[in-house]
């Protein structure tokens, strides 16, 4: 029986896909940007950040950059990775980021700060395996609700 039919092929696949997706967030947490234009996007690949189409890795890694810049720090948490489908070279994956915020210009900004905002967002994403590995080569994101706004300091319980 070969890896494909015992279905092992497409359980390696899912774990590169999820560990590819948790790079992501990773790489924006420690604002290593330009990273995700090399080891998570293909050159070729599109995104749509809530209606901001960009096209290429250059762009995307340029909006990101350009986005991240408000943010002191974040902490962006991937959860419900769902492989929709995987045929070993083409995969479509959906996903939930909850992104925490800490604004860089907050007056009440210290070390022990607790969060200033999150959001939560639903992800899409088409993925293509190249010589390098998987690449995201088409990315959806949509925020789902309203931020959700802290406080800047403990909260009595």
């Amino acid at each position: 029986m070969s890896i494909a039919e015992s279905g092992l092929g497409t359980l390696e696949d899912e774990r590169q896909i999820t560990r590819l997706l948790t790079l992501y967030n990773v790489l924006l947490d420690s604002r290593e940007i330009d990273r995700i234009g090399t080891e998570v996007f293909a050159a070729d690949a599109v995104a749509d950040y809530n209606s901001d189409i960009l096209e290429g890795s250059r762009a995307i890694v340029d909006y990101i950059a350009s986005s991240m810049t408000q943010f002191k720090e974040s902490a962006h948490l991937l959860s419900n990775v769902l492989l929709h489908s995987c045929d070993g070279n083409r995969a479509e994956v959906t996903a939930v980021q909850t992104v925490w915020l800490w604004v860089r210009d907050s007056k009440a900004h210290r070390v022990d700060n607790w969060t200033d905002f999150a959001h939560i967002f639903f992800t899409w994403d088409r993925l293509e395996r190249k010589l390098e590995g998987w690449r995201v080569v088409e990315h959806r994101t949509r925020v789902r609700g309203s931020s959700i706004a802290l406080t800047a300091g403990p909260v009595a319980v």
